[in-house]
């Protein structure tokens, strides 16, 4: 897991976990009937104004603690396609897998606004996504 201290006003905080999950790609008419998984990694990115009392946008324990209740452990070695009630109707792409995790984690966040997530499909492949 990685930390990124903030020291400077409006600095984003970021935040990396690691989660297994399989899943059904759906492209066009045709689904591959084959499950297969990814061991995938969030990062999440947070900016804010820093809170005087703290010295933090958003403490990193809260902000881990947040992540892991509210995306990891629902999905980790869980079938997006069936189990994860937040991808219901979802096609598993990394794109709308990130677009989801968004709208989960955003409410979660205030005072501080999520700024970036990157979503790791491979050590070589990921998408990132900064909000509509």
């Amino acid at each position: 897991m990685r930390r990124t201290a903030c020291t400077i006003p409006h600095c984003p905080t970021r935040k990396t976990k690691r989660s297994s999950a399989s899943a059904t790609i759906r492209t066009g008419t045709v689904t591959t009937t084959n499950w297969h998984g990814h061991n995938y990694v969030l990062e999440v990115a947070v900016e804010g104004p820093i809170d005087e009392r703290t010295g933090y946008v958003i403490d990193l324990g809260r902000l881990k603690s947040i992540v892991q209740h509210e995306v990891i452990d629902p999905v980790d070695h869980r079938n997006l396609n069936v189990d994860v009630e937040f991808m219901r109707g979802v096609n598993p792409t990394a794109e709308n897998i990130v677009v989801a995790c968004w709208r989960v984690l955003e409410r979660h966040v205030a005072p501080g606004r999520l700024r970036r997530l990157r979503l790791w499909e491979t050590e070589n492949n990921y998408v990132e996504y900064e909000g509509a």
